[in-house]
């Protein structure tokens, strides 16, 4: 049996650890395959659960506006070149200050409500979202407030943004609050208008008896009482 060069054997052992390496690298990546697999699944999975909830969310923001103009529709009796323009100007609110588009056409809605025009809607919106942005209140509620305040002192749309700056700065420098304004406006408002006292001075007087620890709404009675029994002398 011819000897086996020393180069032939070394070449052999060599072969042999290469291929024992390679084996070893390949259960390696394997493994790393499995893993990179199972991680990509993983991934998948953290990535496309928010993504389906984003499109679940706006989904779901669509829907709500479109039911909301609807329901002004609705309530309104507005045409549809009526309900494009208030339709577009929601659109525009909300995608330029913190509210919505639905809580926008949620204003709208409350000031259908209480019969104002298309038009007046438009002139009385941006300054109503400033007042429920500034105290962060309730776009409706707001609306609905300011618009029971104009009729109550016999005012039309275009003296909104005049309601507005009282009850800003009333709501900054007092203890009133929009639900403490509205409870106590309730019962002297109309007897205000009555006798010919403006909003000013008779939010003025709700505030300093809310300052006192009066309840809004005994405040409201009592400063009626007041100026009915003035008026009487």
């Amino acid at each position: 049996m011819a000897k086996q060069s020393l180069l032939s054997i070394v070449l052999r052992v060599k072969a042999k650890g290469f291929d024992a390496a390679l084996m070893r690298a390949g259960k390696s990546l394997q493994k790393f395959g499995s893993k990179a697999t199972a991680a990509g699944k993983t991934l998948t999975a953290s990535l496309t659960a928010p993504l389906l909830a984003i499109t679940a969310i706006a989904g779901k923001s669509a829907v709500d506006f479109e039911f909301a103009m609807a329901k002004v529709a609705a309530v309104g009796g507005f045409t549809a070149q009526e309900m494009g323009k208030l339709e577009a100007q929601a659109k525009a609110l909300g995608a330029s200050t913190s509210k919505s588009a639905s809580e926008v056409a949620g204003l709208q809605l409350e000031l259908s409500k209480l019969g104002k025009s298309q038009g007046e809607i438009e002139s009385m919106t941006e300054g109503i979202l400033s007042l429920g942005i500034a105290f962060d209140e309730d776009l409706g509620t707001v609306a609905a407030e300011v618009g029971a305040t104009l009729n109550r002192f016999g005012l039309d749309a275009s003296a909104t943004n005049g309601v507005v700056d009282v009850l800003a700065k009333a709501f900054g420098s007092s203890a009133l609050d929009l639900d403490k304004f509205g409870a106590a406006m309730a019962k002297a408002g109309p007897t205000a208008n009555a006798l010919g006292i403006s909003l000013e001075d008779t939010t003025a007087a709700i505030g300093i008896l809310t300052n006192n620890g009066i309840e809004a709404s005994t405040a409201g009675t009592a400063l009626t009482k007041a100026m009915t029994t003035l008026a009487k002398k």
